[in-house]
């Protein structure tokens, strides 16, 4: 990759002070320009020492501390507004990513301009043999699922379209993502990722799973 756009990745917390430094520490050794993204931890106002133990050991990272609990919808919104990238990546704090996972979801999400979001493979902390999600889809009894869940981690190694991307691990462009609304904050946990793709693909954009 030539060019590396600015990237903003935003990661919500609450009590996560034990996930916090393996996550962390994984994202700074990224084959990734540390000149070209910025860590954004939006705090829900933890009690367990979360925000000192960023302070103290990751003072790179930059912190939003808010006085109480909003939700992983509300709070990664507000992280949106101190964000200064072209493109927003969301990641859950008990995450540890590759060394090249940011580098190939900006590679894919920049392929086709009709793509607004990319989401990653994400397989189990404790069992990395198993896939936890490769994206989402709408069943026909209108539930929200996983795709490739419990399948093994080797599979889906091809780029497909899905419905939705995980909010655990995604990339959108950010004009995108202010445009549609942003997450719906009446979802103040699970659902809002789903309900996020299906007004992406309302405006005309696709959702990309890259592996």
């Amino acid at each position: 990759m030539k060019d590396f756009p600015f990237v903003s990745i935003i990661i919500v917390n609450w009590n996560g002070k034990e996930f916090l430094n393996d996550c962390l520490t994984s994202i700074k050794k990224l084959e990734y320009p540390k000149k070209k993204y910025e860590v954004i931890i939006v705090d829900n106002g933890s009690t367990d020492g979360s925000v000192e133990l960023v302070r103290r050991k990751f003072k790179w990272a930059k912190t939003v501390s808010l006085r109480k609990n909003y939700g992983f919808a509300k709070a990664n919104n507000i992280g949106v507004k101190f964000a200064k990238g072209k493109y927003i990546v969301f990641l859950n704090n008990d995450t540890v990513v590759t060394r090249s996972w940011l580098k190939n979801l900006v590679r894919a999400i920049e392929k086709n301009e009709n793509v607004a979001a990319c989401t990653s493979k994400i397989i189990y902390f404790d069992r990395k043999d198993l896939i936890n999600s490769v994206g989402g889809f709408w069943s026909i009894f209108g539930l929200s699922t996983s795709l490739g869940e419990f399948e093994k981690s080797n599979k889906f190694n091809r780029p497909f379209p899905v419905f939705y991307p995980s909010g655990c691990s995604m990339i959108i462009k950010k004009d995108v993502f202010v445009r549609v609304g942003g997450f719906d904050e009446d979802y103040f946990c699970l659902v809002e990722d789903a309900d996020l793709g299906w007004r992406l693909l309302n405006y005309g954009y696709k959702i990309m799973y890259e592996p």
